[in-house]
């Protein structure tokens, strides 16, 4: 009996030396929404040369030589978009990824932006996998490309295991679905949960998910899904800038990160997991800016010159000179009323002829400030680069209205109590003209899911107006106006529903055709509009 309870003994104490709880760390340096923003720029207000890939790759080199012990750089999805992407069909932003170095990504909506065949190409360069918990092809051998979930061991002998999470809006924000090439799992909790379950029972050390759901979509699951550590995040642009987490259902800490966008920073995240816990007080967090002190990896700025050089060649002919600057930030365009999202929408009234017009703040793009100067082609295809074609459809007065709530449920603040799933994504936000809107933000959004179901109106609209003459009246429910979109609203994307079963006239003029056609009718400069068409009660 004593030898027996002796052997007892001593197997315990051999499977507490071989097998003790030990915290292990990873650094993951990571990026998200990187929109083909491959090149570094002047920053209007520090006027220093700052982002682009080429920093991007001399900050991890550092990064992973100040690092003691294993360093994986990962993405939140995004790479490619606009028409750097459409006129080079992502050959220079797949390489230039393979020369940064990155180990593993998640599918990005903008991924789809040329359609199947350029994301198969997309796929066919990089080194790295892309991975998506809740998507599946329509082709076989892409959903073995495209795995479900990656496990990668590190050199210090760390499983760690990624899950990949796509938004739920891809259906919204891209026509890939409407061809059967994809299809997305709406249900992200389920879907996640039982990634990690499988993750779990292969011995992962540690569990990320690198998510392209959005800011506050990411904080939601991380409430919702258990034995997750970490979530790499990306789609809205946010900017995390301190070390911030939420409890799993079980009470477990789950830090969650995001960058921006653009490649203007890098996330560093000194992840410490103990026996699958995360571990906040040895974990760190920090939004690296890729500023003046990081030196250009001069094999990525040779790579990319010539692809610079070829567009600035055709397109660098001047049309017109601003007198204004130009805000093309993102947070600016999507959320208030931009002079230069307004100047378009009056190019495509005038253009058009129609009452109204309406431009999709997603459409509108470039990211930064331009400063009073010439305005030619290239820059006409930094701020309008999908070419999208502009389309007239009637609509009553109180589906006007709707459109409206629609556009109004983009702004989103922290802990408003809405699932962004139920919301017209951000570049939803729409930029108006012959018509003055009253919102009170402050109100309960229109809620509509993925398949354009109204869950709830809207409260958001006080008062809308039409413009006839000089004076703005208000909108009447019942008659009928032509309005100007884009063909992306036409065909009811990003959630506005009032569009669905409507038979646009499609002009087959683009806005930026028709915004080139304005410039050159008011000649050698211009002014952009005064803010008068939206008024904000609360916000």
């Amino acid at each position: 009996m004593k030898f027996q309870k002796k052997v007892v003994l001593a197997v315990a104490l051999l499977a507490f030396f071989v097998s003790p709880a030990l915290a292990v760390n990873v650094q993951f340096l990571s990026t998200n929404d990187m929109h083909s923003r491959l090149y570094s720029e002047k920053n209007a207000k520090t006027q220093e040369i700052s982002s682009g890939f080429a920093k991007l790759r001399t900050a991890i080199d550092i990064a992973k030589k100040a690092y003691k012990g294993d360093t994986l750089v990962c993405s939140g999805g995004d790479y490619t978009e606009g028409f750097f992407y459409y006129y080079f069909k992502g050959i220079p932003e797949a390489t230039a990824s393979n020369m940064v170095g990155y180990d593993i990504t998640t599918v990005g909506n903008h991924e789809f932006d040329a359609g199947g065949e350029d994301f198969i190409k997309f796929l066919n360069i990089i080194k790295y996998p892309m991975i998506s918990s809740n998507l599946t092809f329509k082709d076989p051998s892409l959903n073995k490309r495209v795995k479900r979930t990656h496990i990668i061991k590190t050199k210090g002998g760390v499983k760690v295991g990624f899950v990949g999470l796509t938004t739920t809006e891809l259906a919204a924000t891209s026509h890939i679905c409407e061809t059967g090439f994809v299809t997305v799992e709406q249900d992200t909790t389920k879907v996640a949960q039982a990634a990690v379950d499988e993750l779990k029972k292969k011995g992962c050390d540690m569990i990320i998910v690198l998510s392209h759901l959005g800011h506050e979509t990411e904080i939601l699951l991380a409430q919702r899904v258990r034995g997750i550590n970490a979530i790499i995040g990306g789609h809205t642009h946010t900017k995390v800038e301190e070390l911030m987490s939420r409890k799993d259902p079980d009470g477990n800490d789950v830090i969650i990160t995001q960058t921006g966008c653009y490649v203007e920073n890098m996330g560093k995240l000194d992840l410490c997991v103990e026996n699958g816990k995360t571990v906040l007080a040895k974990s760190k967090w920090k939004l690296e800016p890729l500023g003046a002190k990081y030196k250009e990896n001069e094999k990525i700025v040779k790579y990319l010159a010539p692809f610079k050089a070829e567009l600035e060649k055709k397109l660098g002919v001047t049309i017109s000179t601003c007198l204004d600057p130009i805000n093309l930030g993102k947070t600016w365009t999507r959320s208030n009323e931009s002079p230069i999202g307004s100047m378009i929408a009056d190019a495509m009234r005038e253009g058009a002829k129609t009452d109204i017009a309406i431009q999709h703040a997603g459409g509108i793009r470039g990211g930064l400030t331009l400063e009073p100067g010439p305005v030619s082609a290239l820059t006409m295809n930094t701020i309008l680069p999908f070419g999208n074609n502009v389309c007239v459809t009637e609509l009553t007065g109180e589906e006007l209205k709707q459109v409206m709530e629609v556009a109004a449920s983009a702004y989103v603040y922290e802990g408003d109590g809405f699932d962004g799933q139920f919301r017209t994504p951000g570049g939803g936000f729409m930029q108006i003209s012959g018509m003055r809107v009253t919102y009170d933000m402050s109100k309960k959004p229109a809620l509509v899911d993925n398949k354009n179901n109204v869950k709830f109106p809207g409260e958001r609209v006080v008062k809308l107006e039409i413009l006839q003459g000089n004076n703005f009246v208000p909108v009447d429910p019942k008659a009928t106006y032509k309005v100007a979109s884009t063909d992306w609203t036409a065909s009811a994307a990003d959630k506005y529903y009032p569009f669905a079963g409507k038979k646009p006239v499609n002009t087959a003029t683009t806005n930026k055709e028709f915004f080139i056609q304005k410039l050159t009718k008011i000649g050698k400069e211009f002014k952009l509009p005064k803010q008068d068409r939206m008024i904000f009660l609360k916000k």
